[in-house]
């Protein structure tokens, strides 16, 4: 007698295979191969907390125009808003993982004639009736109903995980993006704010500068006036 076990191997194959995928592993960046022996130390929590540098220079001027600047930029205002789309669409693809319920509820009601439907089939009758037995104008109904479903999509393929993977990946390069909009909003703000007072500056000391010559140019003339010196 023979025995054939195809059926159960090829269902051990199918149990073996499933959450497969067949994308490749991401490649994880291989260690220095020499690490110094000590390391300065951090206060650092893993929360991307950058150092407002600025204010040591206690210019409360300063200090205004950047806390304006990072709230009225607009590319930071579209920054932020790509950083919660891209959060909102990594929560999405990592759903499809888990199981879902879905819960539904419903209430309707109908009223109708009691001569016609269901009124007719019971013989109603409509208004008043010499006939023995109960009168009924309408029938009124009230129909409640709840729903309860269960679903789970075997993620044969690996499509969801990669799904969930290139949405987080993607999450990961908006807020790049924003703390590179924020630090260039800074260095834009800063930079124009210390060219203005530079320019401002100058243009102080070249009226000292003009002060300077043009009390220079009234010494020479009084004292040409007295005869202490040339026209030259």
């Amino acid at each position: 007698m023979k025995y054939f076990r195809t059926p159960r191997v090829g269902a051990l194959a199918l149990l073996a295979s499933v959450g497969c995928s067949f994308a490749p592993d991401p490649e994880l960046p291989q260690p220095v191969a020499a690490l110094p022996e000590t390391f300065v130390e951090s206060e650092a929590t893993g929360v991307y907390a950058p150092l407002e540098w600025w204010r040591d220079f206690e210019n409360p001027t300063l200090d205004a125009l950047i806390d304006s600047a990072l709230v009225s930029n607009l590319d930071l205002v579209e920054a932020v808003a790509r950083v919660e789309e891209a959060r909102a669409q990594s929560g999405i693809a990592w759903a499809d993982l888990f199981p879902q319920i879905q819960a539904g509820a419903d209430v309707s009601k109908t009223s109708q004639p009691a001569n016609t439907g269901i009124g007719g089939a019971l013989g109603g009758q409509v208004g008043d009736s010499a006939q023995a037995g109960p009168s009924f104008d309408r029938f009124a109904f009230t129909t409640y109903s709840a729903s309860l479903g269960f679903s789970w999509e075997l993620d044969f393929w690996g499509r969801a995980r990669n799904d969930g993977r290139a949405a987080a990946a993607e999450l990961m390069a908006s807020r790049a993006d924003l703390h590179a909009a924020r630090l260039g909003v800074l260095s834009e703000t800063i930079s124009t704010y210390f060219q203005i007072a530079d320019l401002r500056e100058r243009v102080g000391l070249t009226r000292e500068t003009v002060d300077v010559l043009e009390e220079r140019e009234a010494l020479t003339e009084t004292r040409y006036y007295r005869g202490l010196v040339s026209s030259l």
